[in-house]
């Protein structure tokens, strides 16, 4: 996991949104994320998010979670509810990286997966009441900012 700085007095920007500014207080990347390549920089990422949620009191039941139908980035529980977070990580300032939110790669293919991934998962967990789909897009700013946008239910198994 990463030590972070900065979840303090967090509190939603709108329904089933917050945004934060992080700051890393250490990298276990063990070089510049200018020199990582996408895996590098999703496994960065997916560790960022795995800290945050646990620091908001979400138990990380699993990261990088797999099943015949794909992978999930981090199933965790957030009191009786199960979640499957998916993690959208790009470094900002890079020519070849367009400053585009991160959320928006997360597509209709992408949600069906992960409706498919929740069944299997909902098998192994399920003392759980329910589930629910959320979404982290991280923007990596330099080796130690990070800007986090945490989507609350960013979609569910009706659209």
């Amino acid at each position: 996991m990463v030590s972070l700085q900065g979840l303090s007095g967090l509190e939603p920007i709108s329904d089933g949104m917050v945004d934060v500014q992080l700051r890393c207080l250490e990298s276990c990347l063990g070089k510049s994320v200018h020199d990582c390549n996408n895996k590098e920089l999703g496994a960065y990422g997916e560790d960022i998010a795995a800290s945050y949620l646990e620091a908001r009191g979400y138990e990380i039941l699993s990261q990088n979670w797999r099943c015949v139908f794909g992978e999930a980035d981090i199933v965790a529980r957030d009191d009786d509810e199960l979640v499957l977070v998916e993690v959208k990580t790009r470094l900002c300032g890079v020519a070849d990286n367009p400053e585009i939110a991160p959320e928006v790669a997360v597509n209709n293919r992408k949600r069906g997966t992960y409706e498919k991934l929740a069944l299997m998962c909902y098998a192994e967990q399920s003392e759980l009441l329910s589930v629910r789909f959320d979404v982290i897009a991280i923007k990596l700013i330099g080796e130690q900012d990070v800007l986090m946008r945490h989507l609350f239910a960013a979609y569910s198994w009706d659209q």
